[in-house]
Order: C-alpha cells, then structure tokens, then sequence
C-alpha cells in the first residue's frame, strides 16, 4: 500500500490570441463563473463551491459555479480555453489535466499555451491498494490559459488566497482530508510544467493511448 497525491488546481480561462486585451480597472464588471469539468458533486465541484461563495463579497459580483463533464474534462476545459479573457469565466482543474495534455494528442486546447495559472487550492493524499502478487513496490508523483491582465490575476489570486487561508474554509478542507494550498501563481505555473513534462515521460513510456 503507497501513498499517491491528487490535487486540485484553479486556472483562469484565457485565450493565447488576445494577450494583453483585459484591464484590471472595473473588475469585475459582470458575474464570474468556474467552469468545473467533472460531475456534480464530485471533489472539483465541492471544492469550487467552497471558493466561490466567499469570493462573490470581495469581487462585488455573484460567483456561479457550472459543471460540464465529459470526454475526461475536455468538454469543459474546451469551453473554458473558448472564453473571452476577462476574468469573468475560471476553470477548476485537477491532475488529469496534465496527464491528457500528453495522454491526448487532439485535444483542442493546450494546458500551457491557453491558460493563466492563479492558484493551487489544495493538496489531496490518496491511498492505493495493488494485489500482493503486483510487482508494485512505490509509487512516484506521476504527475508529471494566458493573456487575462495580470492585475486581474494577482487579485483573484490574491482573494482566493485570503479564503484558503480563514479558519472555516481550512476546518472544511481538512475534514475532507485535504491540505489548502493557495501557490503563487509563478509557483503554480511551475508546478503544472512540471506536472506536464512528468507525466508525459509516462504516458510515453507507458505506451498509453485514448481510443
């Protein structure tokens, strides 16, 4: 039995071809959105949920949050990378963003070219069990949108990391078995690099392919 790590990532949807094109001032200036691109109810969407009720006071705006599912998160994500880069719609991702940006060929977005990082909301540790007869001794962190002003994105990121950060939300996160996290976006920007180039040595290694 080894101890593997999930997390729970928040990006801004952007699209690459209109870098520079928002301002901070007036932001925001109609309802924010997070796209979460699993199920409802599932940890993505809890975890959006949580961040959106206390952002809608500090933003003077309503926060919604908007499941679409499918295609492992390539519906929603898809949509997210389509949207306009205000800042007005976000996108929850977890680590099977980065294993599809290799795993996927055709996807019809590119995790690092059409995204801004804000923040990592949080750390998850997971357990796996394998047959005593798998030859599986460790498991290693497998895990191997741009262009929204950044003004915009220091302060979501900003208020984001004034949530993780008050009692309540850590007391609800930690019951869920789960470490707020709150990086930089400089950091989490590196951390999905990396998360990238890791799992793509896998997914190469592995031989895997979507059918």
């Amino acid at each position: 039995m080894v101890k593997s790590v999930k997390v729970s990532l928040f990006a801004a949807a952007v699209l690459a071809a209109a870098a520079g094109a928002v301002h901070a001032q007036g932001y925001p200036s109609k309802p924010v959105k997070i796209i979460v691109p699993f199920g409802a109810g599932g940890p993505a969407d809890i975890y959006a949920r949580v961040i959106a009720q206390r952002l809608a006071a500090p933003l003077g705006q309503p926060v919604v949050v908007e499941d679409r599912p499918g295609a492992g998160s390539a519906i929603g994500t898809d949509v997210a990378a389509k949207s306009a880069p205000d800042g007005n719609t976000l996108l929850m991702i977890s680590n099977t963003h980065t294993i599809n940006e290799t795993l996927n060929p055709k996807l019809p977005y590119n995790l690092m070219r059409d995204f801004a990082p804000i923040t990592q909301v949080n750390v998850m540790p997971n357990v796996l069990v394998v047959s005593p007869t798998a030859r599986v001794n460790s498991v290693k962190e497998l895990i191997a949108p741009r262009g929204t002003a950044a003004a915009v994105i220091d302060r979501l990121h900003d208020e984001t990391a004034k949530i993780l950060r008050t009692p309540d939300v850590q007391a609800s996160f930690q019951q869920q078995g789960v470490e707020p996290a709150g990086t930089t976006p400089a950091q989490f920007a590196a951390f999905l690099k990396n998360e990238v180039e890791r799992w793509g040595k896998v997914v190469k290694f592995s031989g895997a392919k979507v059918e």
